[in-house]
Parts: C-alpha cells; sequence; structure tokens
C-alpha cells in the first residue's frame, strides 16, 4: 500500500543509480552499521516504540522505490507501521544474526531501509544494532535521526511526553519542488566541464591487475596547515585539500589537468536542508595543475564554489551529459568529512593498512579518496584498484599528499608501466540476444534504430530506466544483464554477449550443442574414454604401467553435480545414501540418478550401461526427441549405446572424436592455423626417434616424449639428457626402425603455468569460450585447477585469438563439442596456447555448475584430490567427521565441498588400498584456499591412519 509517492529527488538519483549499477554482493559498502548505546533501563518494548515513533515521524524511513514505475521511478512512502525489530538474547550467539542484517543487500523495491536488532537480558535491553541503507541517509541525516532516537527512548523510559520540532518537509516535498524547477542553467555548467574532462587520468597506469588497497594517514600537524593556508589565501579548507590532491594526482599519473568527483552537499542550495535523505553526491572538477601552487588553489577554491552553486542537479542528466561528452572515464571520488569534535587520538604520525575494500571495488570506482578532519588531526584514507595503483603507490600517495601541504614537497612515484596492452573483446552474441537488447532499448526510451555498436548512454538510452529496460528483457526472455554493465561504456553488443552468457554452464552447452537450452542431457562420464581410443595405438616402454581402473571408473560420480534440472547420470553404483542427503543439503545435484545393474570394477560406466537390461529399459523410456546422451567423449561404446537407447549423441562422431585428440594433430593444426608452437618434432615411425632426440637435446634442457593418444599423463616419458634417451631408445628400437610410433617430441618448457582452459565448437561452427583454469599436475598427472586465473593481458588477447582459430579449424574437420586444450604460460609471460587437445569434458567441465552455484564473485578455489591410503573402508560421514568445520555445507560461503565420494571406496580390498577423495576448496582468497586444502588434507589422513 502506497501513502503517498513522488519522482525522485534530484540527489537521491545518484543513489539510486549508484545502488542499481553496483552487484547485489558488493552493496554491504552502502551499508552503515551502528552499536547504537542505550540508556540505562531501556526494556525491548521502550525500543519497538520509540522505533515505531521515528517511522511516523519521518517518511524516509518508510520509503520504497518503484524502480519500474512511468514514466520515471518513483518513490513511495509506505502507511506508518511497526518496524521489524529482532530480538535476541545474550547466550544465544546473536554475532550470526548481526553478520546476516549488516552484510544481506536492501532491496529498494519492497524493504524499508533499516534494521533493527536488540540483544537483551530478558526484556533488558543491552545492546541495539542498526543498520541503515546508505541511499536514504547521509551522516548529516544519520546525526539528526540518532539524536531524536535517544530523546524518544529517554522519554519512553521516563514515561513523560516526547519533546521533539515537528517535522515541516519530507523527501517527498522535496521532490514536488524539485518538479517546479528548471535546471538548465546548472545543466549549462556540467555540459561545460563535462567537454573539458580527459578520457582518463590513470591511462598510462592501468595494469590490468586484480585486487584493491586501503590504508589511511593520520597527520595531527595537516589541521593547522590547512587552516593557516587557506587563511592567507581566502578560500576554504576543503580548497587547500582539493589542490593538495590535484598535485598529488598529477605528479602520479602524469597528466596536467585532473579530473574525479568531489562529494558535494546539495542541502543548501536545495532550499530544503532540514529534509531527512542522502543529500550530498559526487560533482565533477577538473584542474589544470600547471603553474605555482597558488595558482592550483586559486582554481581549485573555483571549482569549490562552482561545485556548491550548481550541485541541485538532477544527477542522471549529468551521467547523460557525460556520455555525450565522448564517455571520458572519472571513477575517483574525493570525500571531505568532518568528525570534529572527536579526536583522531594520535599526537603523531600514524600510518595504517586497512582491510582490503572488495566490496567498493565491485562497485567500478578507480580511487576513493577521504579527508577526515579531527578537532586535534587530519586523516588521509586512500582506497585503490591495483588495476592504478599498487600496494607501494598508494603509501606513496599518502605521504607524498601529506608532504606537498607540509612542506611544498614534490611527490616520488615510481615510472608509469606505458598503460595496459589493449585487448580487443570478443562479442560474437547470439541473434537473438543482440536483437532483444536492441529492442528492449529502443522500446523503453522511445528510440528508432539503435547502434549496438555504441554503449546504452551513447545510444540515446536514459540512465533512470534502465531497471525498465533489464524488466523488458526479461519479458523477452534474456536474464541477468548487469545494469552495471548497461551503464558503462560498453558497447550494447557486448553486453548482449552477456545476455547469451546468462544461461548457466549446462544450458549454454545444450543450446550449442542441439539448439535448445531445454533440452535433456544423460550425462554418460565415462573418464579416460582415451583408453578406447588408444587401442591397437603404439606406446611407449613402460609409460602406461600405474593404472587404478577401479577408482578411475567410479569418478563418474562428480556428473551428479554437473546436471542441471531435469537432466539424467548414468552411475556405475547408486549414490551412497549420506553423500546423496549432503548433497541434497547444498542443492548441489540438481538431476537425477540411474545406476546399472550389473557392475564390474574395471569397465567404464558406459559398459556397465550396455551390461544391464533393466538400465537400458530405463533410458529408452526418455527418448521423447528432445532427450541425448552426453558422454566425456565419444568412442565405439557410446555410439552403441546410443544405439541401444535411441537415444541420439550430443555430440560429433567416436571417429572424430579420436582423430582430433590425438597430439599429433594438435600438432599439426597449431602449425596450419599459425599459432605459437612448443618446439618439437612429429615421429611417426621408430627410426625417427634418434635424429629428433638427439636434435632437441642438443639444443639444452629436457625434451618430453608423448604417444600421440595418451591417457591422462601416463603416456608420455622426460627425458633429461642423451644417456635417458639412450635408454627409451634401446627399449623401443627392439620394434624396428619402420615400426609405427605416433609420438610428439617437444622441448620441456620449466617451471611454465599449465593451463587448460575451455571453450564449445557448436554443431553450426559457433565458437564460443567458456573458461581458463590454472592445473594443478603431480608428475605430469591431472590433480585438479585452481581459479579463477588472472592472465597478463596480452596473453589474455592471444589465448581468444587461439580459440577462435582451434575452433574454425576442429568444425572444418566436422567436430562439434566441447574441447578442452591444455596450454602453458612461461616464466617469461610467453603463451603456448595449445600442446594438446582433449575432445571431450575434463575435470575443469565438472567444477564448471559448481563454480556457477557455490563459488560467489570474489572467491578463489582449489579443486583438490587427495590421495589416501585407507586399510578398510570409511563411510561418508567420517569423512564429514573429519573434517568437521572445513566442509562446505548449507548455509556456509566457504569450505571443503565433496564432489566425489565413490573414489575413496572404489579400490576396498582387505588391506591397505588406494582411496581418493576430489573436493573443491573455496576461501576468500586464493592463499586461504591453499591453506584450506592442506588442512583438510591433513585431516582426512588422520583418518585413514596416516599421522604423517
Amino acid at each position: 500500500m502506497v501513502a503517498k509517492s513522488a519522482d525522485l529527488c534530484w540527489g537521491q538519483r545518484h543513489h539510486v543509480l549508484h545502488y542499481l549499477q553496483t552487484p547485489a554482493d558488493a552493496r554491504l559498502d552502502m551499508h552503515i552499521a551502528i552499536n547504537h548505546p542505550v540508556p540505562a533501563g531501556a526494556t525491548v518494548a521502550n525500543v519497538r516504540s520509540a522505533l515505531t515513533y521515528l517511522v511516523r515521524r519521518h517518511e524516509i524511513l518508510r520509503t520504497v522505490y518503484n524502480l519500474l514505475a512511468r514514466p520515471w521511478p518513483q518513490q513511495e512512502v509506505q502507511p506508518p507501521a511497526e518496524p521489524p525489530l529482532h530480538v535476541v538474547g545474550v547466550d544465544d550467539k546473536p554475532a550470526e544474526l548481526i553478520k546476516r542484517l549488516t552484510e544481506e543487500p536492501f532491496d529498494i523495491t519492497t524493504e524499508w531501509p533499516f534494521r533493527a536488532c536488540v540483544i537483551a537480558a530478558g526484556d533488558t535491553v543491552r545492546r541495539l544494532h542498526l543498520v541503515f541503507n546508505h541511499l536514504s541517509l547521509d551522516d548529516v541525516s544519520l546525526g539528526t535521526l540518532l539524536g531524536e532516537l535517544d530523546t524518544v527512548l529517554a522519554a519512553r523510559i521516563a514515561r513523560r511526553p516526547i519533546q521533539l520540532p515537528p517535522v515541516v518537509y519530507q523527501p517527498v516535498d522535496l521532490a514536488r519542488h524539485e518538479a517546479t524547477l528548471s535546471p538548465d542553467k546548472a545543466l549549462d555548467h556540467w555540459r561545460r566541464t563535462a567537454a573539458e574532462l580527459p578520457q582518463d587520468i590513470y591511462a598510462n597506469r592501468r595494469t590490468g591487475a586484480k585486487g584493491s588497497f586501503a590504508a589511511s594517514f593520520t597527520v595531527p600537524e595537516l589541521l593547522a596547515t590547512a587552516r593557516v593556508i587557506a587563511s592567507e589565501h581566502k578560500v576554504w579548507p576543503s580548497a587547500v585539500h582539493l589542490a593538495t590532491y590535484a598535485i598529488t594526482m598529477a605528479a602520479f599519473t602524469g597528466e596536467r589537468r585532473i579530473a574525479f568527483r568531489m562529494y558535494t552537499s546539495q542541502r543548501e542550495s536545495s532550499g530544503y536542508e532540514q529534509v531527512l535523505g542522502c543529500a550530498s553526491y559526487p560533482t565533477l572538477v577538473t584542474i589544470d595543475t600547471a603553474g605555482s601552487f597558488a595558482e592550483v588553489l586559486k582554481q581549485a577554491a573555483a571549482r569549490v564554489e562552482e561545485a556548491m552553486a550548481y550541485a541541485h542537479v538532477p544527477y542522471d542528466l549529468v551521467v547523460e551529459l557525460v556520455a555525450a561528452a565522448g564517455e571520458p572515464r572519472v571513477e575517483s571520488e574525493l570525500n571531505f568529512l568532518n568528525y570534529a569534535p572527536r579526536s583522531c587520538r594520535t599526537r603523531r604520525d600514524r600510518f595504517v593498512w586497512n582491510a582490503e575494500p572488495v566490496s567498493w571495488a565491485k562497485s567500478g570506482g578507480d580511487t576513493y579518496f577521504r579527508v577526515y578532519e579531527w578537532c586535534d588531526g587530519t586523516t588521509l584514507a586512500l582506497q585503490a584498484t591495483a588495476d592504478v595503483m599498487s600496494r607501494d603507490d598508494v603509501e606513496r600517495f599518502l605521504r607524498g599528499y601529506a608532504d606537498v601541504l607540509r612542506s611544498g614537497g614534490e611527490p616520488v612515484f615510481s615510472a608509469p608501466a606505458g598503460g595496459r596492452v589493449a585487448t580487443k573483446e570478443l562479442a560474437r552474441p547470439d541473434p537473438g540476444a543482440e536483437r532483444a537488447l536492441l529492442e528492449a532499448v529502443a522500446e523503453v526510451n522511445g528510440l528508432g534504430q539503435v547502434d549496438p555498436q555504441v554503449s546504452y548512454l551513447a545510444a540515446g538510452g536514459r540512465a533512470l530506466l534502465l531497471p525498465r529496460v533489464a524488466q523488458a528483457l526479461r519479458d523477452k526472455g534474456w536474464d541477468d544483464v548487469s545494469l552495471g554493465h548497461l551503464a558503462s561504456a560498453r558497447p550494447l553488443r557486448t553486453i548482449a554477449d552477456e545476455l547469451r552468457r546468462a544461461m548457466n554452464f549446462v544450458e549454454r552447452l545444450k543450446k550449442d550443442l542441439t539448439g535448445d537450452e531445454h533440452a535433456r542431457f544423460v550425462f554418460v562420464n565415462n573418464f579416460e574414454v582415451e583408453r578406447s581410443w588408444a587401442v591397437g595405438e603404439p606406446k611407449l616402454p613402460g609409460a602406461g604401467i600405474a593404472f587404478a581402473g577401479a577408482t578411475v571408473n567410479r569418478m563418474e560420480e562428480m556428473g551428479a553435480l554437473l546436471a542441471d534440472t531435469g537432466d539424467v547420470v548414468v552411475l556405475k553404483a547408486a549414490m551412497d545414501d549420506e553423500f546423496a542427503a549432503y548433497l541434497a543439503r547444498l542443492g548441489a545435484a540438481a538431476g537425477t540418478t540411474l545406476a546399472a545393474e550389473n557392475s564390474s570394477p574395471e569397465l567404464m560406466v558406459t559398459e556397465d550401461a550396455l551390461n544391464s537390461p533393466a538400465l537400458l529399459d530405463e533410458l529408452r523410456k526418455l527418448a521423447d526427441g528432445r532427450t541425448y546422451l552426453m558422454p566425456l567423449g565419444i568412442s565405439a561404446a557410446e555410439e552403441e549405446l546410443a544405439k541401444e537407447t535411441g537415444l541420439p549423441l550430443a555430440g560429433t562422431t567416436a571417429q572424430t572424436c579420436k582423430a582430433v585428440n590425438g597430439k599429433i594433430f594438435s600438432r599439426q593444426l597449431v602449425e596450419a592455423v599459425g599459432i605459437r608452437e612448443v618446439p618439437g618434432r612429429i615421429v611417426r615411425t621408430v627410426g625417427e626417434l634418434r635424429p629428433v632426440l638427439t636434435e632437441l637435446l642438443a639444443e639444452g634442457g629436457r625434451v618430453v616424449v608423448k604417444e600421440s593418444l595418451g591417457v591422462s599423463g601416463r603416456g608420455m616419458v622426460v627425458v633429461a639428457d642423451e644417456q635417458a634417451a639412450n635408454r627409451l631408445l634401446r627399449l623401443i628400437e627392439r620394434r624396428g626402425p619402420d615400426a609405427p610410433a605416433n609420438l610428439v617430441v617437444e622441448t620441456w618448457i620449466e617451471h611454465a603455468q599449465d593451463l587448460n582452459y575451455q571453450f564449445v565448437v557448436s554443431r553450426t561452427g559457433n565458437v564460443r569460450f567458456e573458461t581458463v583454469k590454472a592445473a594443478v599436475l603431480s608428475d605430469g598427472v591431472h590433480q585438479g585447477h585452481r581459479f579463477p586465473v588472472e592472465l597478463p593481458p596480452v596473453a589474455a588477447a592471444e589465448l581468444q585469438d587461439a580459440v577462435e582459430k582451434i575452433g574454425r579449424a576442429l568444425h572444418a574437420e566436422g567436430f562439434f563439442g566441447l574441447v578442452g586444450v591444455d596450454a602453458m604460460l612461461a616464466t617469461d609471460g610467453t603463451l603456448y596456447p595449445c600442446l594438446e587437445i582433449n575432445a571431450r569434458f575434463n575435470m575443469s567441465t565438472y567444477q564448471s555448475r559448481i563454480a556457477e552455484r557455490f563459488i560467489p564473485e570474489g572467491a578463489h578455489a582449489i579443486a583438490a584430490q587427495f590421495a589416501l591410503r585407507p586399510s578398510r573402508v570409511h563411510s561418508f560421514g567420517e569423512v564429514e567427521a573429519a573434517l568437521g568445520e572445513l566442509l562446505l555445507d548449507a548455509g556456509r560461503r566457504t569450505g571443503v565441498l565433496v564432489n566425489n565420494y565413490a573414489t575413496l571406496n572404489a579400490a576396498a580390498t582387505d588391506g591397505s588400498f588406494h582411496g581418493r577423495l576430489y573436493a573443491i576448496c573455496v576461501a576468500d582468497t586464493a592463499e586461504a584456499a591453499l591453506e584450506l586444502r592442506q588442512e583438510a588434507d591433513a585431516r582426512l589422513q588422520r583418518m585413514v591412519g596416516n599421522q604423517s
């Protein structure tokens, strides 16, 4: 129910747009959490009554935002009511509730902009925890509100009347007043300012590095210093800081003209300064730093006066003016905060590193600089993304700033690296996605033809209509558009490409391979299908000795976490009840499973299925014209299973898959398409091997000899020197010089980072990149992946180019399906984009849905294989107990997610045996993920009795 409504206030528009453009998991940076002291004797009823009184008094506390209203978004005031109040006992572990209330994003369309929780002993309140949405309240309004809360609580406790002045104006009144005003004069000023903005002051500083830094530098003497300078030049102290900031930033960036946004209050200029709300937002500033400090200060003072004079303006229109001026990037903000009469609590300079501002960094800013003025000092605080500033740069900036202000010193920074190498985004959207986006933009904004090569704002899109564009896309069947991206300078074609990616991994795969993202897949996870392809092929002497078929064959259980709703996973045996219950708690296994009634440990799942009449009958029942077999890889056995069940294969033929999977094929393809190859040779016969080994060893370093159709690291031999080469040659030359060898011999790239990337070649030949991960290897055998992986910009661009070239070449050979490619990044940054092509799923594939479901943006993960040596069968309950609090379970963000349990006991015998447990270790940082893996391994080793 709506009591009253109005357009958004001019200042509210900034905060609503900021909210919309910030990812949901980063919006906690807009929350203000306060542990507010309560008077002695306050009861839960007193607090509830006081909050209810304030909600009735201040409409902002019961305002929500209708973002889809026509013609423009509206603020909607709901009728007065008792606000939600969470009550928790002092002994009931309140920290978890407080954390949730503090971090959970506000839904501004339905939720009032504050949350309250009391921690009580009986009915007596010990603490009051309040969380406010900064969109609705700034420091000034918050100070007023909390002061009134103290007054009302005191009155309720004393049972006396509340004495507060009446509220004259509410935000709705301000909005209705603004509707009568013309912003033209102010907009003319901001139009001129926008035209003067440099394109990107950090252009020569950008590195593409990920992460962010935050630090503060408290210098007591700066308070008096700034005031003395301000007095001498007859300017505001804020102008002194503005000039100092511009000079320091110019020294850092190497740019003469500095552009940024300065938080400016528009309370006074609005004429409604008593209205509760968030009345400050960042206004554009440009300063030319050529000249003396006095000349720069004069400019800064003028900019402060202009900002104050023209602050009262519809913020969305300023955003659109910047877009019309060529979309310069101005994502540095400056804020002045007066914290007097509070003390800085130090008499000496104090530099402090603060926690990484992860949430702030996700909002799209470059830097955020704050000046805190206390009664006895000044604190300088800086947040910066690693893209524009290193950790060392942040400290140098703060100290250099202080030196400029104290003594006119010249800040010293490391030389710019020359800027990040530009990499062109590969935007090849689904034609339907691009068409839907352009139609939505045109319909909502009343535009004619929309150019997909320009951004939303440059195409004439209105900033405040972003939510309606997103809704129009949903109505057309396209989800998950990022409003932050849509409001950025990204071309609409790139946004359309992201729309296609809004489908989950399995839906994308279905779309590419069947044309129908709603098709049903029957996953047949035939791990090490390469064994079938390698039958009859020449082998290296001793290269395939180590093999644990029973364990490898049970890796098929991983498919349960890949399947989507409605999909089916074929298993060798029914899933363990305890493990199934664990996955159910997580919501990790979306599909259903069918198990073979006849299972042999040494056979792959496909062979078990072919030997199980009852299972075959169940599979035949699924044949409905939209159900497909989706094996890990396709061999003759999978083709036979398709024939037996009437279920078509989602991929190409077994013959094509075998050919494409050969390392000889990969090397020939690399040469044909013209991408960088590892130095080496193809060896067709035994007689060709000796001269090739001699030649490559003479160049220095080790050499690797690989079977063309070798399996998971076993079909390879690393040759360190001539002696090792002779040992290999003595064994293999017994076959005769004309015997087939089918080998690839290559230089061993020392200390390289092993990469695996995935892409899909659709039936129609479209090539779509999926992901890149860094492989964790042990003796050349794949152990798992760590992700995300940050590549140098040049290597990233080369990889994307390789994807396109390899994908097109594969389709020309008749291949379509998921492709995994092994690559290497040398220590000098050289990328070798294709060591070998895997015409099948790989371990990384089975982590794709897990990553989408359970690894939040910004988190890090290691996909781990725990090699164990049990002496008896261990239940999943024992695994849970061993991992304890490390286990990623329902309601947890981080931890160890077990994604395959069957392999632990697959090779069980009466004595000791080799077992494996597969898991994804999820943590907030890469270092924490590695530590989590190590601790989990130690606990699991103790579980099986290994105390080492």
